[in-house]
């Protein structure tokens, strides 16, 4: 959260913090800005995650595999990234 807090210095900038995984917990963090995202989905995306039942998450491309709604869907349900540069881009581009 850090480098994406000094990236994008925003108020309404939200990290919420789940532990995923039994053998091999890993820290996952749901990031959003709260004055654009929308509720239902923020709702929703804690529901997906807590519920999440599994040994271990080595990567987010597994992550979103488990939690999106059809994985065999040639549109992208979800956007995956692990460079916070590229995530914040993104952010400001809803904004």
């Amino acid at each position: 959260m850090n480098i994406v807090h000094w990236r994008l210095d925003n108020p309404s900038l939200v990290s919420e913090k789940f532990i995923i995984g039994n053998e091999i917990p890993t820290e996952v963090r749901l990031i959003y800005l709260k004055d654009i995202a929308d509720d239902e989905n923020i709702t929703e995306m804690r529901r997906r995650l807590n519920k999440l039942k599994t040994d271990d998450v080595l990567e987010s491309s597994v992550l979103t595999q488990y939690i999106e709604d059809n994985s065999y869907s040639i549109f992208p349900q979800l956007y995956v990234t692990e460079l916070p540069d590229r995530f914040v881009m993104n952010l400001k581009k809803v904004r």
